[in-house]
């Protein structure tokens, strides 16, 4: 009896052991970034930025994180506690997005953001509270085809490979805004390669919008570092008239 339960324990161990090693997920990525302000000589971090890229049998999920620091953001913005997920599968190396949640919480506020993507690759947005889109650019049902969710969009982005070597627009729809990113000028150094990231607007704006100090610049500038033979995202950064802005990963 003891041989026999011996034995019985031992299949039961190798078949855990092998539903473990063939259910693991094909690739699994987790990368950290620090969101900071320079205001001159002076730098500031406000915004942790966590992402997890989990991918398994052409099905990928991404999650992510948005979480304030204890520097100025505390005086400059609420404090955010931001979660979310993409998913969606990978048909001929190419990502099709099928769902994206975002949900973000403040002090006295918290917002939530739903993107639906259906078989024509176009995307149905919503967002909680609602809002009046009479005070805001339209979006036409044409202007959300073909476009991919936030983080799915900062996926690509930090991956060298799929920028078409620095000659690639990202079609970007949050449930609110829609805007695209064109990505140009390749540059190669030693080490490192830089393209520039233009932002334009294209829908879900404010009508008569003045100058946010915080919002991002226009046109930025990203790099990445040649780590292994693979280029993996090292910064993003740009300019405006009060900041420098970076993305920096950590």
């Amino acid at each position: 009896m003891f041989f026999l339960r011996e034995n019985t324990e031992n299949f039961i161990k190798c078949i855990f052991l092998l539903i473990f090693v063939f259910l693991q997920p094909s690739k699994i990525c987790a990368d950290n970034y620090s969101l900071a302000l320079s205001f001159g000589l002076i730098k500031q971090s406000i915004y942790n930025i966590n992402t997890e890229y989990i991918e398994n049998d052409n099905i990928y999920e991404i999650k992510f994180e948005l979480l304030s620091t204890n520097g100025v953001s505390n005086i400059l913005t609420d404090k955010i506690e931001g979660f979310g997920f993409s998913n969606g599968k990978i048909i001929n190396g190419q990502h099709i997005p099928r769902k994206y949640q975002y949900i973000e919480n403040k002090m006295n506020s918290k917002k939530e953001y739903y993107i639906e993507f259906n078989d024509e690759n176009s995307a149905n947005g919503n967002r909680i509270p609602t809002y009046d889109k009479s005070k805001l650019t339209p979006i036409d049902e044409d202007m959300l085809i073909d476009v991919v969710d936030p983080a799915l969009a900062f996926f690509k982005l930090s991956n060298f490979s799929m920028l078409n070597g620095c000659n690639k627009t990202i079609q970007v729809y949050d449930a609110k805004r829609r805007f695209d990113l064109n990505i140009s000028n390749f540059k190669k150094n030693e080490n490192t390669v830089k393209c520039s990231i233009k932002s334009k607007k294209i829908g879900g704006y404010k009508i008569k919008e003045k100058l946010n100090p915080l919002e991002l610049p226009y046109e930025m500038i990203i790099e990445f570092e040649n780590i292994n033979n693979t280029y993996k995202l090292n910064s993003i950064m740009g300019k405006n008239r009060y900041f420098t802005v970076s993305i920096e990963r950590i």
